[in-house]
């Protein structure tokens, strides 16, 4: 699942987390990277599209504060947010 278009990033997870991390791996087949590289685009999506699955996790997770640093895509014909410029 990747790409020359990344940014490495280093994440520390509690010891206690990492069963969890791992059956969901294994149920799909997947490396932990690639899991978490799976849920930032879940995350992603959430905040790029507003009707999407993912908004209700992130709104759940995080509540509504993060729409704060967002803002409407300009000349999208539906509601597309992106980080604020």
């Amino acid at each position: 699942m990747s790409d020359d278009n990344t940014t490495p990033v280093v994440v520390n997870v509690h010891n206690q987390h990492m069963p969890y991390l791992e059956a969901l791996a294994r149920s799909q087949g997947m490396s932990i990277g690639d899991v978490f590289v799976m849920l930032a685009m879940f995350a992603a999506d959430g905040m790029r599209r507003p009707g999407a699955w993912e908004r209700v996790w992130l709104d759940r997770a995080f509540e509504s504060s993060w729409l704060a640093s967002m803002e409407q895509v300009p000349d999208v014909p539906y509601a597309q947010l992106r980080p604020k410029q």
